[in-house]
């Protein structure tokens, strides 16, 4: 099976300045409804709190929640989907986690046929021993994504893509594997 890396990335970003990192954080640029066509059934949501306001996030770009939660309505009517949520602030202050803490119960709640993972930082942070709702995951391979890649292929995701996912796609796999741009 074949997971979505920064599955929301490919929405446009909320501020014009951002569409300047764009080639270095977006990793998708299929919709929701496009991943789930081409199989995606495992996704990799990032938040970012800023203030007491809640966004979707990669790296620089933020993103409005609100095409998210129309997106998590398909995923729910869909079996065995199961998203990984993380935190993408670098060092988070406590209003932050617990702001964090709250959204993921919320949507655990809201959407219980999707199987929540994750749960913590996405930067191997200290924070991380103090959040208390980590999420049991399944298994999945990670190291197939751009952020396991070395050098210039680390920063440039679509053509690592490009470079990597046919041989990476035509391999067998044991778990579902989470790439960047799913179509190619």
């Amino acid at each position: 099976m074949i997971a979505s890396h920064n599955s929301w990335s490919y929405l446009s970003p909320r501020r014009i300045w951002m569409y300047l990192v764009a080639p270095f954080s977006r990793c998708q640029s299929k919709s929701i409804d496009g991943q789930l066509a081409l199989g995606v059934r495992m996704f990799d949501m990032r938040i970012k709190i800023l203030g007491s306001k809640v966004y979707l996030a990669h790296g620089l770009m933020e993103f409005e929640i609100t095409p998210m939660l129309a997106d998590l309505v398909k995923i729910r009517d869909i079996e065995g989907c199961s998203i990984r949520i993380l935190l993408e602030n670098r060092n988070p202050d406590d209003d932050s986690v617990k702001i964090f803490q709250k959204t993921v119960a919320s949507l655990k709640a809201q959407y219980p046929t999707i199987q929540w993972f994750g749960g913590h930082g996405a930067h191997g942070s200290d924070w991380c021993r103090h959040y208390v709702c980590l999420l049991p995951s399944p298994s999945y391979a990670e190291d197939h994504a751009s952020v396991s890649a070395r050098g210039l292929w680390r920063i440039l995701p679509r053509i690592y893509a490009i470079c990597s996912n046919k041989k990476i796609k035509g391999t067998s796999h044991d778990l579902p594997v989470m790439i960047d741009f799913v179509e190619l």
